[in-house]
């Protein structure tokens, strides 16, 4: 059933890209301009309800590859207490909304952060907002090692003993 409507919803923008199409252009005089500007309008109307997901997804691969960055001070293995402080940086403007999310671990004997990375999300393009029954998708990145270095730290064991 989902895959008939997705089906139709395709023959419906197809029909609206060839009318649009065909409409458009005849603000333009006749002659070879005419059929250029068709040209060139079909393919951008065809792609545009995901052109955002795809350009949104290729600036959110670069912000992740520079931004989602992992800290880890040498002399982690001396903190015996650690709090937590998360900041929320939003949003950051591209083609859809992005959000970045800083862990902060604090040495409470130093106080000085020991322990900190970045997580990085974005919801979903236009098309994909429209389509959700629900909330939209959210796409997540952070540092490729965060896992290893959250077991190797013990972040959960001295955030306990801190309170």
């Amino acid at each position: 059933m989902i895959a008939l409507m997705f089906l139709i919803a395709i023959a419906v923008w197809l029909v609206v890209v060839t009318v649009l199409t065909i409409f458009i252009p005849r603000i333009v005089k006749q002659g070879w301009l005419r059929i250029v500007v068709r040209l060139i309008l079909f393919p951008a109307l065809l792609v545009a309800p995901i052109a955002d997901e795809w350009i949104a997804g290729e600036q959110f691969k670069a912000l992740c590859e520079k931004d989602a960055v992992l800290y880890l001070s040498p002399d982690w293995r001396n903190v015996k207490n650690a709090k937590e402080i998360l900041t929320r940086i939003s949003p950051k403007r591209y083609v859809v909304d992005v959000h970045e999310f800083r862990y902060d671990y604090i040495d409470t004997r130093t106080e000085k952060i020991f322990f900190s990375f970045t997580l990085i999300n974005r919801e979903g393009g236009f098309l994909v907002k429209k389509i959700s029954w629900s909330t939209p998708p959210r796409y997540f990145c952070g540092p490729g090692n965060l896992h290893e270095v959250y077991q190797m730290v013990d972040h959960d064991g001295l955030l306990k003993k801190e309170k």
